[in-house]
């Protein structure tokens, strides 16, 4: 997760200084990238509980393949939420000297927002993956058996 966060803030500086290198405006962060990780983050801890009970209560009620999904999709949340997170530090940072100014000001308010939720996107990935540890118990066989 720390390498995500690492390569984010890497890149969003670099794509941030290379727009202003060239003379345009660079964008403001909109409010909809918010509000849609807010809404997959919701998602995935919903999941996460879901498939964690299923495990819990339900021994081998999934899949082999819902599993392995369920800790793709765990993995890419966490790693993407990380990226977004050091992305937007990076963008942040850039502007928070300015904050006066109504356009920088903008972006350093949604950039705020935008690694907030960036970072509940990245937990709600990580409690994912969590969720996939099946818990040690009755395989069938019992200890005294072997």
């Amino acid at each position: 997760m720390l390498a995500g966060g690492l390569v984010g803030v890497v890149a969003g500086y670099v794509v941030v200084s290379v727009i202003q290198l060239a003379g345009s405006t660079v964008p403001i962060t909109p409010w909809s990238l918010s509000g849609m990780l807010a809404t997959l983050a919701v998602g995935g801890w919903f999941y996460s509980r879901n498939l964690a009970r299923r495990l819990r209560d339900q021994r081998g009620s999934i899949t082999p393949e819902e599993g392995v999904r369920a800790l793709v999709l765990g993995k890419v949340m966490v790693l993407g939420g990380a990226v977004l997170v050091g992305w937007h530090v990076s963008y942040v940072l850039k502007y928070v000297a300015r904050v006066g100014v109504p356009a920088p000001q903008q972006r350093v308010i949604h950039g705020a927002l935008t690694i907030v939720t960036s970072a509940l996107f990245a937990v709600a990935g990580w409690l994912l993956e969590r969720a996939c540890i099946v818990p040690p118990g009755d395989d069938g066989e019992s200890a005294e058996d072997s």
